[in-house]
Parts: C-alpha cells; structure tokens; sequence
C-alpha cells in the first residue's frame, strides 16, 4: 500500500528487451508509423501518483522510432487498495476501439511497518511470461463499425472514473464521468431486481407479469441511467435512440454494469409500453478488451456438450430446463459425462470444446471475501455444508480460475468456444473488488470465442425461451447479435421476467462459419420443438412444396451493385465504396450514388444515342428482404438495360413475410375447423395478438426513414437525381415504379423528388399496392404533387382473384385483406390496391380511369380477359406481379412509350426471374404441419389450466366493487387443488386486452384433450348491437343489445361483449373441453351505477353496470363495427354455469359473491361427479327462497364428466329434472327511476348461450 509503482511502456520495430524480475506484457500490432500512438492507463487498486503532471495524467503520447530502437513512456502510479490490482495500458490511433491492450494484475499488500528494499521487492513481482498477440487493423475497423459504445474504468476503492466513446453512424462523441459509490449503487440495484423478480415471477398471466415488471425495470433502469452515463451522453443516446440496435459495448474491463437494463426512455415522452428505451431492447453485445473477438465461430462434430443437472432435492428441479438439450441438437451436442465438477474440469482442461451449454441453478453471495459464484450441480443443497467430494455439488470461480489461465498458452484454440450458462446471476461479477471478474472474464480471458449468462434471477420457462430462439437463430445462419435480439423477445413474450437478464460476450457479427447466412423462407421443423416454444423454426419440407432460388453469386452482385440503393434502417452505410462479396456485404455508400451520376448514367446515356432514356426507380414490396430485394433487382437489371431505360431498385429492409410468420406461428391454434371466413378471422386475430402491428408499423417506418432530409439514403439520390436534371435537361424522364409495400416506399419518395427539383414524374406505377387510400391521397394526392404526375397506373387483382389469394400459408385470402383486419391501426382501413376500396373513393374514382381510356390515371384489372399490349396483367397472387410477365411487358411498354419491346421479361440470359419464384411462406399443408407440431408429447397427459378473473377496484367510486377479487383467489385455490395450473388476473392488471391475451394464451396452447376453466367475478352489462347479430333477439323482447363484461377499463370504451368471447372460442382445437364460471349481471337500459340491493344490509351489492352515452360512444369509437364469430361449432365441448337467470340479479354480500359462495364448497366433491350433479349441489345450497337461480347450458353437456376431457365417455344420464323456477319479472324489487321492462336482469351472455345451444 501507498508504494510508487512505474508503468513503462515501450514501442519498437524490434523485439522489445524486459529487464529480469518484472511483470510484463507484450503485444504485435499494425500500426500507422506516421502517426503517434496515444496511451492511456486504466487502473484498479492503483491511483496516479503526483509525478503525473496535469497535462498528463493517465494519458500519453509515443511514437514509433525508426529502426531497432524503442520510445519509452513512464506512468507513475501509487497502490491504494489492498487486494488484487490490475492495471491496463491501451493504445489507440485515432479510433476508439484499441489497437492494443497491455494487462498486469498484481496483489496489494497491507503496508509494512519497515518497507522492504527494493530488490526484495522486486523479488516478490511474479515474473509474468511474455504475452503476444496478432489484431490485424481492418479487424478493429470491423468491430467498432457501425454502433458501439466504448468504457473505460479506473477504479480505486468505491470510486469510478467511466470514459466513453460513442461511435453511430455519421457520429461519434467522447464523455467523462464519476461514480462516487458504484459498489452501493450497483449492489442496490441488484438487490432491487432480485426483490422485483421473487415478488411477481408467479402473479398472474404472462401478460400481467410483462406489464408488471417492465414498470418495475423501467424504473430501475432509468436510475441506472442517471447514476452511470453523464448527462451530455444520456441525451446523446435519447437523440439516437433509434440508431442503437445491436450495440456493441466494448469495456477495459467494466463488467459490472448491467448495460442491458439502462433506460433511455425521455421522461416527459409518456409511456414506454414497448420497452424500446432499454439499451439492451435489441442486440446488445458486450466485449472486454485484449480477448479474442472471432467473427468465424465454430461447433464441430464431438465437440458440443450440455450440462443439465438431475437435482436430488425436489424443490430444485427444473423442469423447463431438461428442455434445454432439444434446442442444441442441431449442433450434435451430447451431454457431459461425468455430469459434475470433475467432468467440466476435464472438458475445460482438455480445450476439446467448442460449445457447452449448462442449464441449471445458480447460486451468489456478495457478503463474505471473497464473494460467491457458483454453478449449482445435482447434489445441491441450499444451506446444506458439504463434507468430503464436493464434484457433484457445486462449480465455483475458483475451480474455473484453476484450469484456464489467462495468458498464454491457453486451454482454447481459435476461435474458442461459445459458454452459455443458463442460470440465475452467473453472468453478475462479484460486486467487491477483492477478486476481478466473473465467469463472464475468466471465461473470455481464458480464450472463449462468446459467452452468455444471466445478470439475475430468471424463470423456469423464460430461461428456455431465451435458449431455443437464441441457437436457433445461430443455427439458421444469423448473427449472435441477432440471435440475441430474438432470444430476448422470446423470453419477453414468455412472461417479460428475464428478457434483459441476459448478457452477452461476443462480436456483434460473430456467426457459425458453417451456417449460410440467413434469408429462405421459414418452415415446419424436422423435430418439433416443445409446446409453446417461440423458436424460429428452419425449413424441412420435401421438393414438391419448396422451390429454393440459389443464392446470387459475388459477380452476380457486383454486376447489380452500381443499380441498386440498399440502405439499413432507411440509411446508406458509412465508409468507402466496396464491391460485395455476398448478400450480408452488399451495401451502398453516399459514394456509390455520387458514381451513378457522375459516370454510370451519363455513360448509358452515350451508350444509347445521347438521347433522352426513362430511369426506373423501382421499390420492392414489403413481403422480401435483402436478399429477396437483391433477387428482384437481379431478374429485371439486365432486362431493362436491354430495352434502353436505366433501372434504380431500392432495396429497403423488410422481410415482412418471415416476420408475420414468425410472429404468428405460435399464436394460432392446435388445429382449425374449416378453412373459410370464421378461420380467416381466428388468423387476423392472431396476427393482432402478436405484434403484427408492430411489426408493419416498423416496416412503414423505414420507408419515412429511408426519404428523410439529411439522413436518408433515398433523400440523398433524390437530391444528386434532381442536380442533375438541372445540368442535363431533358437527358432522362423519371419513372416510379412500387410493389405492395413500395407503394407506401413511393408515397414519400416521390413528393421529395418533386420538391427536391425534379421538374415532373413521367409515371407513377404501383402494382398490388399496399397503402392506405388515405395516406396515398394525403402524400400523392395533394396539389404539390399530382398535377406533376404525368400518369399514374395500378395493377392489381379484381376481388374475386384477391378472395382465393392465400398469405402466410393459414391465410385464405390476399396480404391487402390481411393488412387492413389486422396490421393497421383502424380495422378495416382502405386499402388502395383493393377493388371494393378503389372503387368505394370518389377522389380516386376521378383519378383513375379504366385500362386503355387514356385518362391520367388508369387501373388495370388481373386477370385481364382480352388486354392490349400495355393493359393485361395475369397475375392471381398478390406477390406475383413483379413476376408475371404480361405484368412487366405491359409496365414496360408504358415507360418506353412503345408496343416494340427489344426484350419480353423473362428473355435476358443474364437475369433470373419466372421459373424461379421463392415461396415466401411455408405452404398450407406445411404450416399446418408446424400447428401440429408444437403439442406437447402425448406421454405427459392432457393439461388442466384456467384463468381466474376479480375486478373490485373500478376507477369510479361508483362502480366498485367488494368480493370479486376474493372470488378469483378462492376459485384459484379451489381449482389448483383440482390440479389446473391457474393465471389470475386482479383489479387494474384485468384490462380487457390482458383478459383477451390471458384467454387467448390459454386456448392457444391447449391441445385435444385439455381441460380449460375461464372464471369471471365483476361488472356486466349490456350494449347496443353494433353488426346487428342480436336481431333474433330483438324479435322476441323488443331489444338490439349485445350482453358484455365489464373489464376495469370498461368506461374507456374496453368492453368484453358476447361477440369477443365467440371470437375466442372458435380458437378452441377439437377435443379441448371448456368450462366457464361468470359471477356477474347482465343489463340494459340508462343505469348508469350500481344500485343497492332491496334490502338493509349495506354489505350487499349488484354486480351490474349501466352505461351512459359518453361511454356507449367511447365503446363505438373504439369498435366502430363487429364481426360476428360462429357458434354453432362448439356446441358440444363448452360448459357454461351463470351466477342467475336472464331475469334475474347476481348479488355478492360480505365480501363474496353468492354463486361463489355455494359453488366452491361443491367442486371437491363433484369432480367425480357430472355438470349435472355439480349444478344440482349448488341450486340445493341455494334453496327454495332464493333471490338468483344459476345458470347450466347446453343440456347436452349435462351428463359430461364435471371438469373432464371432452375425449372422457359422457356419464349416463339421470332421469329428466323439472326446469328450476324462475321468478318472473314483476316479482323483482323495483330499482329507482326504471319501468319493470328496463328492471328485467340479462345474467347470461346470449351470445354464449348461442354459441352451446344446439
């Protein structure tokens, strides 16, 4: 302690000569020799020393001497904190990434009473072997670019001095900070996240635990942000927040800080309902400093291992996780055996691994020196001392540390393995200084190409939804950075609790070496993964349902290159030009554009007789991606070369359709029951249910993206497009042509060309297209715009051809009618490229005229019956057009002004096009075949789940309510005994889209033999009938309503009516059995509250709702029209009980409600026992003078086994039972201000009733 330590840094051409006795390091790099060297040193458990002058302290500069001899710096250091020390040298050469990293650690010892001389000290220096390492500099290039952010640390006791670099594209800013007292900072928040995580890791559904705990992480992230980044870096990054997918944060050796949790979300911005404020939201991934960061990974035959302990002690088992190995066959892993400690040491020891996987327990404790890490083994106890071999029990830090050293030689060659430990908090160093690192460094400074490991606690099933998206996607060819953007939405999807858990150490564009790049079509899976797994699953079908287009070749992509614009995000990429080597490489510089104009065009111009030529500005639709994109351009480039006009393709990131698969694979249900309209809608709601939105959204996004001024890459070729316009009149006439998605590309394209300069747009051509009819005459329509649009022209399909369209393989009608259920905010928005819509808009009816009218505006009809040359299209899908030749010829000749064409499409030898079509989502059959495949293994019998819902705490006084939630806990507890797993939903969690999502999940995941309970206590109420579905009804009593429950948000517009829940059970897969429990009133008229009882007992109240015209409009505007679900289809698989009869009230007194009250006592005892016989117990329990009478539909169920499979034999009937009385409605107490006809009680959801009665 408080001894001056020198730090030498010397730079050579040569060998660099170490004097005897002291601790060294030693590195090779390429250098620029013309430029100086800036050092820096990094300390922990060192402070600087006084001799380090202002100007200089901690930082150097050296250069390079010419010849054999060596520059020499001195850093002056003083120790300050007693244990282990570190201290790291960095070299930087005006870029943030470091061209090398010199690391020492040492042990500083308590101060002595008589100092030791010198040569003893130098003595006691372990002499550290000479360390050299190879970093060529285009590697560091690659690593940094395009979005990183750099950490250094000094540390010294509690104190924390972080500097940044923050590299964006187009942008790059350095930042200073200190942390006073990271360790308590650091040690709270840990402690914080743990508290969260153990309070609501078992409340409610998936869907409450996500919005439950990302209010909680949102909170605790945004303290981490204010604690850890400076002010002028937080504001950065919010300004950039839109830039930073798939970071990568690159650190001297800062592993402690959980980058992933940081919120950047701006206070006054509202709410963060999508968590994208989160640095770790997307595919952040760490590095530390002189470790390797291999881009090739490697898993070889034999070399790939899973560690999944058989806990000994029932209260540790994993189920989930003895799922884990599934997800790791593609890669041939086995398991380790031995399964303990003296196996990891010998697999580690022997460097014969190239991926091991261990899914299991982990254990921590940061309050004993030194602190605890430990992978928890089969014989762990918790609290339990173990005496003699502890192999079986635990793997700690200490044990790693003794079979990986951290130089030179190492157990690992390159490029070293992937290490994923699934386990709670064993990717967290400790949070003492006493030892450096965790598993996390010890692991990487032991040659590990990756690793992966879990931050905090996570759950059972989160834990394997991580797993089987993350290799997956690494399987499939992608990315580690994306694989772990689709793990941590895997695991949010699952229930939230640990998506940002988990932290990785890689290359952000490390991928298997043997693994092509990702970009065919997703389809059903060889092996079918377990149930309700989110993995993305790969191709496996036979020739006959897939025709794959080989992937374009590198001269095949140079030859396109100078016709194509890809940009990322809607931006062009940074640097210098570069010819592409493959699909991932291709990318296009400011650079490149600037080519165009100045060499390429002009040349064409020449190379055609100097006349005027037709540029074609072509977007590709939506449904592709990259290499979709790329193929496009590929098949037409050459064709339009041939016929004298100078193509432009955009190529703009979408991928829709794998998206929409991905998205919707795993919401749609075990099996359907015809495919028409009802089957249609059960998809378009899936497709809600599962982002969808979001994901067109985004799409839609990066077209704005794409043509915003100073940023977008579209943006910049319209202004380089319309200089030269201004320079060369008359040289070029500009042609914009857009397919589906493009459409929506052009909308924004095309006014910005115009406002730009160019002085007119010869023709505007959509095809199928996919915009709004609203945002297509907002854009295009406007006076700026249309009068300099010399034509416009749409191809699409006539309606009959768009209603035998299929999409997404489930889908049985075209993407345009998907787009406008389901994908848009407004259901049922207008769709430009439909015919009803186009035909529906009288703006558009003057516009466009029929094909051939020789109106401005013209849609031609496909398939066309009798076209001319430029008036016929054929095609009879909606992603077909671009490859429909009549299509093309016709697009063509209009561009050309001519009916000669030098070339039909399909003709040029060099492109590729017709024969090989892509199909861009798995076939019907193919998709069912996934459906299928996700059902649990018959052996572990049918699952018994329910979902129980009590509302009390309605915002309004008025509305609230005493004994609902308690119903709820009650019917859990009642139904767990019963042996259903059972989600819950209370008070504000019981939203209507938490309860659409909580049943929606439940029947979703149910196969044919499941037993599903859906119970219900709170607020009904009835509505007017908004798609007159309730007509039959109104013949009978004179009234058009549809019956609802009230969900807390029911004043707002949310309600839950009779049509949402058929909707819901039209999802249940054949052979599922459903029982619903609904505790609540069913009413109409102007009621606007809850009326007391007629009787003294203040402790009695209704369960019933009358709505007042403010909320009967908020519910219109919400809903505007409702299809109606079919019912007649689960007339025998759906149980219903109902807490009173139509004319009836359903009370709740002292805290629970009445049928509540009599019918639990009653399950036990029933359950070998009929529905009948079940009802029977509870009627008697109410007895002869009853106020309410409950509920039983349909009679044909009434001899079924009570909470049974529907697959269980029906019991033998009893002999037929008089109809319970009912009291009439004149013998009902009177409610203030209401006519007996307005006092009559609807108990029962008439919709429901006709759902199950036959």
């Amino acid at each position: 302690m408080d001894d001056a330590v020198p730090v030498e840094v010397l730079l050579s051409r040569g060998e660099v000569q170490v004097r005897e006795g002291t601790a060294h390091d030693e590195q090779v790099i390429a250098m620029d020799p013309s430029r100086p060297l800036d050092l820096v040193v990094l300390r922990r458990g060192f402070d600087l020393d006084e001799r380090e002058t202002p100007r200089e302290v901690g930082h150097h500069t050296i250069e390079l001497p010419p010849g054999e001899g060596a520059a020499r710096v001195v850093f002056w250091l003083r120790a300050a904190d007693e244990g282990e020390g570190e201290v790291q040298v960095v070299a930087r050469q005006g870029h943030p990434l470091p061209l090398a990293t010199l690391r020492l650690v040492a042990r500083i010892l308590p101060r002595r009473a008589v100092p030791l001389d010198r040569r003893s000290a130098e003595e006691a220096v372990a002499d550290r072997p000479v360390v050299r390492r190879e970093r060529p500099m285009e590697a560091t290039t690659a690593f940094v670019n395009p979005r990183s952010l750099v950490v250094d640390e000094n540390r010294v006791g509690e104190r924390c001095e972080l500097s940044f670099d923050l590299v964006l594209p187009g942008f790059r800013s350095s930042y200073s900070h200190v942390v006073p007292h990271k360790t308590a900072v650091l040690t709270a928040l840990f402690g914080d996240l743990e508290h969260a995580w153990q309070r609501l890791k078992d409340i409610g559904t998936p869907a409450t635990r996500s919005a439950a705990f990302q209010s909680r992480l949102q909170g605790l992230g945004s303290r981490l942000a204010a604690d850890v980044l400076p002010p002028d870096l937080l504001a950065d990054l919010r300004d950039h927040l839109d830039e930073i997918d798939e970071l990568a944060v690159i650190t001297s050796g800062e592993t402690d800080i959980p980058w992933e949790l940081v919120h950047l979300w701006p206070p006054d911005a509202g709410e963060d309902r999508d968590g994208v404020g989160f640095l770790g939201r997307a595919g952040l991934v760490r590095w530390v400093y002189n470790t390797g960061h291999p881009t090739d990974l490697s898993v070889r035959t034999g070399r790939a291992f899973h560690l999944v302990p058989a806990y000994a002690d029932a209260l540790l088992v994993l189920d989930e996780a003895q799922l884990e190995p599934a997800y790791l066959r593609p890669f041939g892993a086995v398991a380790l055996t031995p399964p303990d400690a003296t196996g990891l040491a010998r697999l580690l020891t022997s460097g014969e691994v190239d991926l091991l996987h261990f899914a299991g327990h982990g254990f921590s404790d940061d309050t004993v020196t030194p602190p605890v890490r430990l992978m928890a083994l089969a014989d762990y106890r918790h609290g339990v001392a173990v005496d003699g071999d502890r192999s079986r029990v635990a793997y700690g830090l200490d044990d790693l540390r003794q079979v990986l050293p951290d130089v030179p030689p190492l157990r690992f060659g390159e490029p070293g393995p992937l290490v994923f430990l699934n386990a709670c908090r064993i990717g967290q160093p400790p949070s003492t200084r006493s030892e450096s690192g965790g598993f996390a460094e010890v692991l990487l400074r032991g040659g590990a190409g990756a690793f992966v490991g879990c931050l905090w606690s996570v759950g059972d099933t989160p834990a394997r939804e991580f797993v089987a998206a993350f290799y997956d996607a690494l399987h499939r060819g992608h990315t580690i950075a994306h694989a772990t953007l689709l793990g941590r939405r895997a695991a949010r999807e699952a229930g939230d609790i640990s998506w940002l858990a988990y932290t990785v150490y890689a290359h952000p564009d490390a991928r298997l070496a043997d693994r092509p790049p990702p970009g065919d079509p997703v389809l059903p899976p060889t092996v079918p993964p377990a149930k309700g797994s989110s993995m993305t699953t790969t191709a496996a079908t036979t020739p006959a349902t897939t025709r794959k287009a080989p992937a374009l070749t590198r001269d095949q992509l140079r030859t396109i290159h100078p016709h194509v614009i890809s940009t990322e995000d809607g931006r062009l990429a940074e640097g210098a030009s570069s010819l592409p080597t493959g699909v991932g490489d291709f990318r296009t510089v400011r650079a490149d554009i600037d080519d165009l104009f100045a060499t390429r065009l002009p040349a064409f111009i020449e190379a055609n007789g100097g006349g005027q030529v037709p540029m074609v500005l072509w977007a590709h639709g939506g449904l592709v991606n990259k290499a979709g994109g790329l193929r496009v351009a590929h098949s037409q480039v050459e064709w339009w070369l041939a016929n004298g006009a100078f193509p432009v393709h955009f190529v703009w990131r979408t991928g829709l359709a794998e998206s929409l698969w991905d998205a919707v694979k795993d919401n749609l249900p075990g099996a359907s029951r015809g495919l028409d309209d009802l089957w249609d809608k059960v998809v378009e709601g899936a497709v809600r249910g599962a982002r969808g939105r979001h994901t067109w959204s985004a799409m839609k996004n990066t077209a704005r993206l794409t043509n915003e001024k100073d940023t977008g890459g579209a943006w910049y070729f319209a202004q380089k497009l319309a200089a030269f316009m201004k320079e060369h009149e008359d040289a070029v006439t500009v042609h914009a042509v857009g397919h589906s998605a493009g459409s929506i590309f052009h909308s924004w394209l095309v006014p910005e060309l115009l406002a730009a300069g160019v002085p007119q747009v010869a023709s505007l051509n959509l095809l199928a297209p996919a915009i709004r009819v609203d945002e297509f005459k907002q854009r295009v329509m406007k006076r700026t715009v249309l009068p300099k649009i010399a034509a416009t022209t749409i191809f699409t399909m006539s309606q009959p051809f768009e209603e035998d369209d299929t999409c997404i393989g489930v889908y049985r009608k075209s993407l345009l009618y998907l787009i406008r259920a389901s994908l848009e905010d407004d259901q049922d928005a207008e769709i430009l490229g439909l015919q009803e819509c186009l035909r529906r808009d009288p703006d558009l009816a003057v516009l466009l005229g029929t094909a051939g009218s020789g109106a401005k505006g013209e849609v031609v009809w496909s398939r066309t019956v009798g076209g001319g040359p430029r008036t016929t299209s054929c095609s009879t899908t909606h992603g077909g057009f671009d490859n429909d030749r009549a299509t093309m010829d016709s697009l063509a000749r209009r561009i050309l002004g001519t009916d000669d064409l030098k070339a039909g499409f399909g003709t040029v030898p060099a492109t590729r096009g017709l024969v090989e079509e892509e199909p861009l989502w798995p076939s019907e059959a193919a998709a069912f075949a996934y459906i299928a495949s996700r059902e649990r293994p018959t052996t572990d019998g049918p699952g018994r789940r329910a979902l129980c819902i009590g509302i009390d705490a309605y915002p309004s006084p008025a509305d609230r309510l005493a004994g609902c939630v308690a119903d709820a806990r009650a019917w859990r507890q009642e139904l767990q005994h019963a042996g259903f797993t059972v989600d819950i939903l209370e008070d504000e969690d019981a939203t209507r889209e938490r309860i659409v999502e909580g049943i929606q999940d439940l029947i979703v995941r149910s196969r044919a033999g499941d037993v599903l309970v859906v119970q219900f206590a709170g607020h009904g109420t009835t509505v007017d009938d908004l798609d007159g579905d309730e007509l039959e009804e109104a013949v009978r009593t004179g009234e058009t309503s549809d019956e609802a429950l009230c969900p807390v948000d029911f004043r707002d517009g949310e309600l839950l009516i009779d049509d949402d829940l058929g909707q819901l059970w039209d999802l249940l897969p054949e052979g599922v059995s459903l029982t619903v429990f609904f505790d609540s009133c069913h009413s109409g008229g102007n009621q606007r509250q809850v009326q007391d009882p007629p009787v003294d007992d203040t402790t009695t109240n209704v369960r019933l709702v009358r709505l007042a015209p403010e909320d009967v409009a908020a519910y219109r505007a919400k809903r505007g029209s409702v299809t109606r679900a079919s019912r007649s289809l689960d007339s025998e698989r759906s149980v219903y009980f109902g807490a009173c009869q139509a004319t009836e009230l359903a009370y709740e007194s002292n805290g629970q409600g009445d049928f509540t009250r009599m019918a639990l006592p009653r399950i036990r005892e029933c359950l070998a026992g009929t529905n009948q016989q079940f009802y029977d117990a509870v009627l008697a329990d109410f007895g002869a003078g009853r106020r309410q009478t409950p509920v039983l539909l349909p009679p044909g169920l009434a001899s079924r086994a009570f909470l049974a499979p529907a697959t269980a034999a029906p019991v033998a009937p009893e002999a037929p039972r008089p109809p319970a009385p009912v009291p009439p409605v004149t013998e009902l107490p009177a409610l203030a201000g209401g006519t007996p006809r307005e006092q009559a009680i609807v108990s029962v959801l008439r919709g429901l009733a006709d759902l199950i009665e036959a």
